[in-house]
């Protein structure tokens, strides 16, 4: 158990105000509403759900392109 909470901790990221968040692929609520015996699915350092945090990170990006717009 300590060496999955030392994985999420090396997957946690910094939004601009300085504070920690856990990737949403990391959250116990994603984790149990998505778990699949699929183990490909996870990410094999932390446990997460790749293909969540996948899609986080490319939703965060074009948010990202469109607030540069403004």
């Amino acid at each position: 158990m300590a060496a999955w909470f030392a994985g999420v901790n090396r997957a946690r990221g910094s939004n601009n105000f300085g504070t920690r968040q856990n990737p949403i692929g990391c959250l116990p609520t994603y984790l149990s509403k998505f778990e699949t015996s699929d183990k490909n699915q996870y990410d094999p350092s932390t446990g997460c759900l790749k293909w969540l945090n996948e899609f986080a990170q490319y939703h965060n990006e074009q948010l990202q392109i469109e607030l540069s717009r403004i």
